[in-house]
């Protein structure tokens, strides 16, 4: 168990760096200024969802410590959780918003793939907002039948 939670940790540790290399140096190093207005609005969503990102990692990080301290069904357990269910839902609506935005730049371009990432920005966190609320339910049935037995 001990060597599962050091690959998640590292891979969480991995992903928010490559996350944050992503939008510090990637982003702006591509971006042309030529067309920056039109996309303006787009960049902000992109910079603005990493918020919700970082929050849902950072709660993954604490999910994975208490993990492996043997707490796993505990209430420090369910607030992370919480936490991970809200920033999902709030990076997929961050992304829904903009799904006219992807639809217009693949009529545009002529690329259905555009349309299609959108599609997946704005259906993968609420699929896993979904899942971890069914998780929190049962991290939650499971303290509440701890506690009734004493």
């Amino acid at each position: 168990m001990k060597l599962e939670i050091l690959f998640l940790k590292s891979a969480t540790i991995l992903l928010g760096l490559a996350v944050l290399s992503f939008f510090l140096i990637v982003i702006p190093d591509e971006t042309d200024i030529s067309k920056v207005g039109e996309l303006l609005p787009f960049l902000l969503t992109m910079y603005i969802s990493t918020i919700p990102f970082f929050i849902a990692l950072y709660n993954t990080f604490k999910l994975l410590i208490n993990t492996e301290k043997g707490n796993a069904f505990s209430k420090q357990s369910i607030k992370a959780l919480k936490y991970i269910k809200y920033s999902g839902v709030i990076f997929s609506i961050l992304y829904f918003l903009h799904l006219p935005f992807f639809f217009s730049l693949a009529q545009a371009e002529d690329a259905p793939g555009v349309a299609a990432i959108g599609l997946i920005f704005t259906l993968a966190p609420l699929t896993i907002a979904i899942f971890i609320s069914l998780l929190q339910k049962i991290v939650q049935e499971r303290i509440d039948m701890k506690s009734k037995r004493g």
